[in-house]
């Protein structure tokens, strides 16, 4: 899980050309790199929007879903990746690019919480408001939101890759009483609810981001960032705000077991997330914190 090497080299003045071409109402603003991520690079475009541009061919889709689906989401109490502009492939740039409304802040697995209780409430909300009927043809993923025993085979291998680290007997017998729980289908959710998809400024969630992985399917996918994120008693307050039920609540434990283990499992070069989903795995199999 270390950044895979980028297929396409992304500057300012890509940026420039693209927007000069179809968005020229944006063509004179300033330009600044931003950042970087897995799948995309980012750049400020003026003061309040951001241009989304695949580094590399497996992003296609994330942001053709989102350029699609964005705007049909129901209204959610935080803010979330507003689109502004969908632009296309051309000559010089093979991949269709976004821009985005700027939303401010840094990755929570970054940005320490100053409420952790308010901020369990109010994202509980968040992911109740966001977890409703799918229409028809909205988007499945492979991945996301099917059912915990679809994901055995990989949780299995990341567990076999975690031996040397964990007591794995523990973690597999507390998986096993999760992977078989029925899945519930049907239901919006983000499918990549993380910390690093969730913005902070000044202790304060700003933002949800990246909805490349949007899809119908099981909504417990999405709880687990309660664990990746809060301890018990903010998790408490989350839970009650999310409105789940005692299935949805212990598939979304399941959820939080198979993501962490996947993501410790790994040779991920964010040292943020590997302590945000060791903390995870504390939390949803003994039910207490990583002892630093």
């Amino acid at each position: 899980m270390r950044h895979p090497a980028a297929e396409w080299q992304i500057g300012d003045d890509t940026v420039r050309a693209l927007l000069r071409e179809q968005a020229p109402d944006f063509a004179d603003l300033e330009i600044r790199h931003l950042a970087e991520g897995w799948d995309n690079v980012l750049f400020r475009v003026g003061d309040s929007m951001v241009a989304r541009l695949p580094r590399r061919a497996a992003a296609v889709s994330l942001i053709e879903r989102e350029a699609a689906w964005l705007p049909r989401l129901p209204e959610l109490p935080i803010p979330i990746s507003e689109l502004v502009f969908a632009g296309a492939p051309n000559e010089t740039f093979p991949y269709p690019w976004l821009v985005l409304r700027f939303q401010p802040g840094m990755p929570l697995s970054r940005e320490r919480l100053a409420h952790p209780n308010d901020a369990a409430d109010r994202l509980g909300r968040f992911v109740k408001a966001l977890h409703v009927g799918a229409p028809e043809d909205a988007p499945h993923n492979a991945f996301r939101g099917i059912a915990l025993s679809q994901r055995d085979e990989r949780f299995q291998q990341a567990a076999d890759r975690l031996a040397h680290r964990l007591d794995v007997t523990r973690l597999r017998a507390h998986w096993r009483e999760l992977r078989d729980l029925p899945a519930e289908s049907g239901f919006w959710l983000h499918g990549d609810l993380h910390p690093g998809n969730i913005l902070g400024y000044q202790g304060e969630i700003t933002a949800v981001v990246d909805f490349g992985d949007l899809c119908a399917g099981d909504p417990a996918t999405d709880l687990a960032i309660a664990w990746m994120l809060f301890g018990k008693e903010a998790r408490e307050i989350f839970r009650k705000a999310s409105g789940a039920s005692d299935s949805r609540w212990q598939r979304g434990r399941g959820w939080a077991i198979a993501i962490s283990s996947l993501f410790l499992a790994s040779e991920s070069d964010d040292a943020h997330l590997q302590a945000c989903a060791a903390n995870a795995l504390c939390r949803a199999v003994s039910g207490h914190e990583c002892v630093a």
